[in-house]
């Protein structure tokens, strides 16, 4: 693609899921950043109550706001998949994803700019994400994929954030809930897998990153909030957690890992598992919906084309 290096036009991708008000304010951060976005491409994922047409209705004359919809939810990947092709169209320098109960900073934008400009080979970079609720815990920040586990794991998770001496700083792992990539990341490793429906998306896609040469920069001064409380106990966030999980495996690593991981994903994390879905309101059947996601994600039909550079 043609792009001038001076531009930096942002397009920001948004999938809006029965959540009107959150969409709102998440818009409304974005447009008050010192630095301007240039698209922001909303994609309403199959709403039941009647969001999408609400915001449709809110923002018919602002030019610079798209929205489109999917008939029914699509998942998280083939959603915003969506969403990146219809602004990949404007010929942007940066697409930033963005989870729509998410809130940004004045300055957000233009840090994470600033540092993935200084560095010719930096591919995606991610903010530091307090708890909205609890403003001075982060919530997620810079984090690395760990092969004995197999799961990527986030230092400054659930903490008071720590002091960095740089404004950058390396990391294998970004959450996919506030991303700036690259446009040029997508022309080379593709969009977000839509094997994977919902979580650890963003897992597979820096994995695939890092493995086509480009560096993740975590950017502690860049500072956003996130409207989630904390870890969540339901039969669908534990199947799907499991299914994508094991997806991911199977999809990035050789044989002989893959089987490690498998047997790390059942001996270590089964009475982990238990343990979390005693507390569940439905004990039971979060569990069970953690094994039959466990199961599908092992026999699953993959297509392997998606890993690979376009």
């Amino acid at each position: 693609m043609d792009r001038k290096e001076k531009s930096k036009y942002i397009s920001v991708v948004i999938l809006n899921w029965n959540n009107l008000s959150d969409t709102i304010e998440c818009i409304d951060s974005l447009l008050k950043n010192v630095h301007p976005v240039n698209k922001i491409v909303i994609v309403d994922n199959g709403s039941t109550d009647g969001s999408g047409k609400m915001l449709a209705e809110k923002y018919s004359k602002d030019q610079l706001i798209e929205l489109f919809f999917n008939e029914v939810n699509e998942g998280f990947s083939k959603g915003v998949n969506l969403g990146v092709k219809k602004a990949l169209k404007s010929n942007p320098d940066y697409i930033l994803l963005l989870n729509n109960d998410t809130v940004l900073d004045r300055d957000c934008i233009k840090k994470m700019v600033d540092a993935c400009d200084l560095n010719n080979k930096c591919g995606i970079a991610g903010p530091r994400i307090f708890y909205n609720h609890k403003k001075e815990i982060v919530w997620q920040g810079g984090g690395y994929f760990n092969y004995y586990t197999g799961g990527n794991v986030v230092p400054e998770k659930n903490k008071k954030p720590k002091v960095y001496k740089t404004n950058f700083v390396s990391a294998t792992f970004l959450t996919g809930c506030i991303m700036l990539i690259k446009t040029v990341v997508f022309d080379k490793i593709g969009l977000l897998d839509e094997d994977i429906f919902f979580y650890e998306e963003d897992v597979d896609f820096c994995l695939r990153a890092v493995k086509s040469g480009y560096n993740l920069q975590y950017v502690p001064s860049a500072v956003a909030w996130h409207k989630v409380e904390g870890i969540r106990l339901t039969p669908f966030a534990f199947y799907n957690r499991a299914r994508s999980r094991i997806i991911v495996l199977r999809k990035n690593f050789n044989k002989i890992y893959v089987a490690y991981g498998i047997l790390s994903h059942f001996l270590l994390f089964t009475p982990y598992k238990i343990y979390q879905s005693i507390n569940a309101e439905k004990p039971w059947e979060t569990l069970r919906a953690w094994f039959k996601g466990s199961i599908e994600g092992l026999f699953a039909k993959l297509d392997y084309k998606t890993n690979k550079p376009n």
